[in-house]
C-alpha cells in the first residue's frame, strides 16, 4: 500500500518516511520486492516510485530489467531526473549498448530506447532509430516526446536515404487485416515528393494497404500529404485516377477516397464510388461517409450526383440525399420526405455526428425543425422501428416541444432500443410516471409494443418493479440481461452498479433482487444455454451483493467458473481465504493483483564458463540466448580482444559477437556477419526468436552497406559463401542469390548454374520474389554472350524435372520450377521446343485445376502461399517479351496432345486466341 501511494502528492512524504524506517528496521529486501510488485503490475509507473526504488537498491550485480525498462520509458518522456540516478547505478557505456539493444530486437522498450539514443546521447543512425519509431508510433500520439521532429529530421532532410530505407522497410499495423502504419503512410508521400525518381508500384502498393478506418478523415496532415504529393508529382494523381479502374477492389476503393478526400470539387465519378460503397453498412466507414458529407463539391459534382439519384440502391440514394441536403442543393417535397424515412430507418447511421470531432461537426438531420412534423406522425404512427428511431430524434433533439403524451410513447419505444436509456429515464425522468397525459401515452405505445411481440415493454417492466413495488424482479432481469441475447459483460456490470445506486437510495427495494438473480440460473433453458455461461458469476455477485450466499456456494463458483479478477477478488474476500482448488481466470490476466507475486525479470551476471556454454554450435539457437547477450552487455563481459578469440567457436559465436559489437558500436566484418546469418537462416528461422535476430542482423546488414567499398567487399563475401556452401550438403544459398539480386550486383555465369542445381536439389526453397528476379536478371542483366550456353543449361534442367515421377504423378513442387525453366526456354530460344512446352502446360494446369497451394517463409518471417495463379502474376517481367506465336503453338500443342485435363484448358484458351 505504501509502495502504492508513493506517486501521490499528499501522501509522498509520509510513505517514504515510513518505507525508510521499514528499511532501517531491517526490511529492505520487503520494501523492494513491494516496490518491484507495484512498478511491474502499473501500466504507468511515476519516477517518484522509481526514483525510490534506484535510491533503495544497491545490489547491481543483478539489474531489473522490467524496472530498468520503466525508467527508459520515462526518461524518453522528459523525466531526466531518472538518468542521472540510473548513470549511478549503471555506466553510460552500458546503458547505450543495452539501448542499441533494445532498438536492433525492437522489443517492447524499442521506440523508448531510439527517443533516448537520439535526444541523449546525439545517435543519428538512421535504420537504428527510424524503424522503431516508425513501426510503432500511433499517428495521434506522433507529437509527443519529441517524435514528429526526430523522424523529420532523419527523414525528410535526407530523402535519398530515406526513400531507400522506406522502399525496404514496410511496417504493418498489429492486426490481421495487412494493414501498414499511418505514421508510416504520412512520411512515404512526403518523401516521395522529395525524390527525382518515380514509384509507381510502391506507391500503389501502399495506397492498397491503407488502414480500413477511416485516416483520411481524421488525420488531416495524411490528407494532405497525398495533395502535396499530387500537386507536386502529377504522375501520381494518374496513377491514383487509373487505381480507380483496378480490378482489385480495396485499390479501387483507396484510391477513390484519396481523391475525393483530396480534390472533391473535380470528383464526379470517385463520389459516384464512394456512395455505391455505402449499400451496405461497415462499421468501420461511420465516419468515413460522415466526413464525405461536409467536402467542397462544385456545382458541377452536386449536379452529377442529382442527375444519378433514380440509379442508386436504396442505402445509397438515402445517403446522396444526405449529401446533397447538407451541400444546400434544392430537394424536393418526396425528396425530404424519402430523407426522413431514411433517418428513421435503415439510413440512421449517417446522421450519427463525428465523435472524434463533435465541434467541427456539421449539423444533424434531426435537429432540423422543418422534419419535426413528420417525426411527430412517425411516433403516433404503428411501425416500431421507425418509431423507435423518431423517439431518439425528438428525446434529443426537440424534447422541449413535446407533450408529456408523446413523451410517454417516446420513452417506452426508446428504453426498449437500449438498457442504457432505462437508466438514465431512472436517473433524472422517473417524475414522468406522476403526470396522467404521460401515462396515458406510455399506455398508448404499451398497447402497440404487446400486440406486437406478445409481452410487456422494458419501461413497463420497470414500471410495475420499480415504481409500484410488484414482485416482477425475476421478468425484470430476464428482459433486461437475457432475453435470448448475446450474453454482454457490459451489459450485467451497468446492472449491477445501477443496482447499488438503487439501493443507496430505497434499499427495501432491491431486496429481491438477489434472489430473481439466483433464481434466473436455476431455469433449465438459461442453466443449459453455453453462451450464457459467462455471466453466470456476475449473477451470483448479485446474488451475493443483494441477498446472501454461504462459504459453500462462493467456493463453488470460484472453482468452477471463469471469474474475472475483480469478481474473484470480492468473492476471496467475502470468504477471507483462497480455496484449494482455486485457479485465476488466465484469459483475463495471470494473476489477482492483491496477492500478486514479484513478477519482474533479472539478470544476473553470468560466469564466463556458463556463457561458454551458449558458443557451442548447433543448427539451433537456444531459447534462453537472450539472456546471455544482455548480461554480456549489461555487465561489459569480453574485451574487443577476447570477442575475437569467441568469434572463431563457430556460427553461434559469430551471431552473439555481431549482436555485441553492434551495440557497443565496435567494428564487424561482413564474414563475420554472413556466418551469423548462416546459423538462422533458411529454415531455422520459423520461431519467434530467429526471427527478431534475423531482422536484427538486416539492419547490421544495412549499416554496414553505408559506402560502396563496404558493397563491393560484401558482394564478394557472398559469392565466396556461395562457392563454400554449393559443396555441402543441406545448406542452401537461396538466400545469398536473393542478396546478389537485390542489390543488382553481376552474377557471373557459373553462379547461376550452382543457382539452378540448388533449387533443382531443394525445390522448396524456391519462391516468386526469386523467380521474379531472375526473370528480371535473365532479361536485363544477363551477358549476350552467355544467352546460349544458359539456353543449354536450362533444357537440362527440363529435362531432369521432368523425368522425375512417383506414383502420385508430377511432384507439385517441381511445377513451379518447370513453369520457370519453360519460360526462360521461350524467351532464349525464340521458339518453343517439345521440353519447353511440357514446363509451360504443366504450369497452365496449376493455374487452372491442381491446387499445389504451399508455405514458404520470407525473409521477415512472413507465411507466404505460393498459388498457382501467382506463377501468372509473377511472370509478367518476361511474358512481355517472348513472341506471342510461341504462346499460341503451345496452346495448339497442347489441345491435341496433352492430357484430358491440359486439352481442356487449352482448348478453353483457343477461343481467346487469334490465330
Amino acid at each position: 500500500m505504501l509502495a502504492q501511494l508513493l506517486h501521490h502528492r499528499l501522501y509522498n512524504s509520509k510513505c517514504k518516511e515510513l518505507l525508510l524506517l521499514e528499511i532501517k528496521q531491517g526490511n529492505k529486501n520487503l520494501v523492494l520486492d513491494a516496490l518491484e510488485i507495484v512498478i511491474s503490475n502499473q501500466d504507468e509507473n511515476k519516477d517518484e516510485t522509481l526514483s525510490f526504488w534506484l535510491n533503495t537498491c544497491d545490489n547491481f550485480d543483478e539489474i531489473n530489467k522490467t524496472i530498468v525498462n520503466k525508467i527508459i520509458k520515462n526518461i524518453s518522456n522528459g523525466k531526466y531526473k531518472l538518468y542521472d540516478e540510473l548513470i549511478l547505478k549503471l555506466p553510460e557505456n552500458d546503458l547505450i549498448a543495452y539501448l542499441r539493444y533494445c532498438v536492433l530486437i525492437d522489443n517492447d522498450v524499442s521506440e523508448f530506447a531510439a527517443i533516448l539514443l537520439y535526444s541523449k546521447f546525439n545517435e543519428r543512425d538512421f535504420y537504428l532509430i527510424t524503424r522503431p519509431l516508425l513501426s510503432k508510433t500511433q499517428f495521434y500520439y506522433i507529437k509527443h516526446n519529441d517524435r514528429k521532429k526526430i523522424l523529420d529530421d532523419l527523414l525528410l532532410n535526407n530523402p535519398l536515404i530515406s526513400s531507400k530505407f522506406l522502399l525496404t522497410y514496410i511496417p504493418k499495423r498489429k492486426n490481421s487485416k495487412d494493414e501498414i502504419q499511418e505514421t508510416y503512410i504520412y512520411y512515404f508521400n512526403k518523401v516521395l515528393k522529395n525524390v527525382d525518381e518515380i514509384h509507381k508500384q510502391e506507391f500503389l502498393y501502399v495506397v492498397n494497404k491503407l488502414p480500413e478506418y477511416p485516416i483520411l478523415s481524421r488525420y488531416p496532415e495524411i490528407r494532405n500529404s497525398y495533395k502535396e504529393l499530387v500537386n507536386s508529382k502529377p504522375q501520381y494523381l494518374d496513377f491514383l485516377k487509373e487505381a480507380t479502374q483496378h480490378l482489385d477492389f480495396r485499390l479501387r476503393f483507396n484510391a477513390n477516397s484519396i481523391l475525393l478526400a483530396c480534390f472533391p470539387e473535380n470528383a464526379k465519378k470517385e463520389l459516384e464510388n464512394i456512395i455505391f460503397s455505402a449499400s451496405s453498412r461497415i462499421f468501420d466507414r461511420d465516419e468515413w461517409f460522415r466526413f464525405c458529407l461536409k467536402l467542397n463539391y462544385s456545382d458541377d459534382v452536386l449536379n452529377y450526383l442529382k442527375s444519378i439519384l433514380p440509379d442508386l440502391p436504396a442505402l445509397s440514394r438515402y445517403y446522396a440525399l444526405f449529401i446533397l441536403y447538407h451541400q444546400n442543393v434544392f430537394l424536393s417535397e418526396d425528396n425530404l420526405n424519402e430523407l426522413i424515412e431514411g433517418l428513421t430507418g435503415e439510413a440512421y447511421f449517417f446522421d450519427l455526428g463525428d465523435p472524434f470531432k463533435p465541434q467541427h461537426d456539421i449539423k444533424r438531420l434531426g435537429q432540423q425543425n422543418e422534419f419535426y412534423p413528420e417525426l411527430i406522425n412517425i411516433l403516433n404512427g404503428n411501425e416500431f422501428d421507425k418509431a423507435s428511431r423518431a423517439a431518439g430524434i425528438l428525446i434529443d433533439y426537440h424534447f422541449e416541444k413535446l407533450s408529456y403524451y408523446e413523451l410517454g410513447k417516446a420513452y417506452v419505444y426508446l428504453c426498449e432500443s437500449w438498457e442504457r436509456n432505462l437508466y438514465n429515464f431512472d436517473k433524472y425522468k422517473k417524475e414522468l410516471f406522476d403526470k396522467k397525459e404521460f401515462l396515458e401515452g406510455f399506455d398508448a405505445a404499451n398497447k402497440i409494443f404487446e400486440n406486437k411481440f406478445g409481452k410487456a415493454s422494458l419501461l413497463k417492466l420497470y414500471k410495475n418493479t420499480i415504481i409500484d413495488s410488484q414482485d416482477l424482479w425475476l421478468d425484470f432481469i430476464k428482459k433486461l440481461i437475457y432475453d435470448d441475447k448475446f450474453p454482454d459483460n457490459n451489459k450485467i456490470e451497468l446492472f449491477y452498479k445501477w443496482l447499488i445506486t438503487l439501493r443507496k437510495k430505497t434499499p427495501s427495494i432491491t431486496s429481491e433482487a438477489g434472489i430473481a438473480a439466483k433464481d434466473l440460473l436455476s431455469y433449465p433453458a438459461v442453466k443449459d444455454d453455453r453462451k450464457f455461461k459467462s455471466l453466470y458469476p456476475y449473477f451470483y455477485l448479485i446474488a451475493d451483493e443483494f441477498g446472501t450466499l454461504d462459504k459453500k456456494e462462493i467456493e463453488n463458483i470460484l472453482i468452477n467458473y471463469e471469474c474475472s479478477d475483480d469478481i474473484a477478488v470480492s468473492f476471496l474476500s467475502k470468504l477471507g481465504y483462497i480455496p484449494n482448488d482455486f485457479r485465476p481466470d488466465h484469459f483475463l490476466s495471470s494473476h489477482i493483483k492483491i496477492f500478486s507475486e514479484n513478477k519482474t525479470i533479472k539478470i544476473s551476471k553470468n560466469d564466463p564458463k556458463e556463457i561458454e556454454k551458449i558458443f557451442f554450435d548447433t543448427e539451433t539457437i537456444p531459447n534462453n540466448i537472450s539472456e546471455y547477450i544482455e548480461s554480456i552487455i549489461l555487465f561489459d563481459l569480453y574485451t574487443n580482444e577476447e570477442l575475437k578469440v569467441i568469434e572463431q567457436k563457430g556460427n553461434i559465436a559469430c551471431f552473439v559477437v555481431s549482436i555485441i559489437r553492434f551495440c557497443r558500436n565496435e567494428g564487424l566484418t561482413f564474414k563475420t556477419i554472413l556466418n551469423a546469418i548462416n546459423e538462422i537462416g533458411w529454415p531455422y528461422y520459423r520461431n519467434v526468436l530467429t526471427q527478431t535476430f534475423r531482422e536484427s542482423l538486416f539492419i547490421i546488414k544495412e549499416k554496414l552497406l553505408d559506402s560502396k567499398e563496404s558493397l563491393d567487399s560484401y558482394i564478394l563475401e557472398l559469392k565466396e559463401d556461395i562457392d563454400n556452401k554449393k559443396r555441402m550438403i543441406g545448406n542452401p544459398v537461396v538466400d545469398n542469390f536473393q542478396e546478389l539480386f537485390q542489390l543488382e550486383a553481376t552474377i557471373e555465369f557459373k553462379y547461376l548454374n550452382i543457382l539452378f542445381d540448388e533449387l533443382i536439389n531443394s525445390p522448396y526453397s524456391f519462391n516468386l520474389n526469386l523467380m521474379n528476379n531472375i526473370f528480371y536478371f535473365i532479361t536485363n542483366k544477363l551477358k549476350e554472350e552467355d544467352s546460349n550456353l544458359l539456353s543449354l543449361e536450362v533444357e537440362k534442367r527440363i529435362k531432369v524435372l521432368t523425368s522425375n515421377y512417383s506414383r502420385k504423378g508430377l511432384n507439385d513442387e517441381v511445377i513451379p520450377l518447370l513453369w520457370m525453366f519453360s519460360l526462360i526456354s521461350f524467351y532464349l530460344e525464340k521458339e518453343e521446343k517439345e521440353y519447353s512446352s511440357i514446363g509451360f502446360l504443366k504450369g497452365l494446369e496449376s493455374i487452372f485445376i491442381i491446387n499445389t497451394d504451399r508455405n514458404y517463409n520470407t525473409n521477415e518471417n512472413r507465411k507466404v502461399e505460393i498459388k498457382g495463379r501467382d506463377l501468372m502474376l509473377y511472370s509478367n517481367i518476361i511474358y512481355e517479351k517472348i513472341p506471342s506465336s510461341i504462346f499460341q503453338q503451345v496452346i495448339i500443342n497442347g489441345s491435341l496432345t496433352g492430357t484430358p485435363e491440359i486439352k481442356a484448358i487449352c482448348i478453353m484458351l483457343k477461343g481467346f486466341v487469334k490465330f
